[in-house]
């Protein structure tokens, strides 16, 4: 599971269907669940996860976006995808669920770069 999170003029489009979207005060945010094991020792891609900028952005006021990596046994044990969502929601908000087809990871050669001083 990851958790993709956002603040200040970055907004998160909710596109994806196996993604809880949440937004509390100025942070948007996404839980998104996998159904497959990770193997160990490979690097993986999140698809294209899209970011928009707020109609009201200010350049001063852009943040990066974190990714957050959970397994699958935490986020059972927290009460699952859709009760990590609700806890990280902001009062009055309701998180749901995108409408779209699932994100998916895809398995890429990690490019190692030296670099000389």
């Amino acid at each position: 599971m990851v958790n993709v999170r956002v603040v200040n003029d970055v907004d998160l489009p909710k596109e994806f269907g196996n993604c809880w979207y949440y937004v509390d005060s100025n942070l948007d945010g996404a839980r998104c669940e996998f159904d497959r094991e990770l193997a160990v020792g490979k690097t993986y891609a999140l698809g294209s996860f899209p970011v928009a900028a707020a109609a009201q952005a200010r350049a001063d006021r852009w943040s990066p976006v974190i990714f957050q990596w959970y397994s699958k046994a935490w986020a059972d044990r927290q009460g699952g995808i859709e009760a990590l969502a609700k806890a990280d929601s902001g009062r009055g908000t309701t998180p749901a669920p995108g409408p779209g087809a699932d994100i998916d990871l895809t398995v890429r050669e990690l490019r190692r770069k030296s670099f000389t001083a």
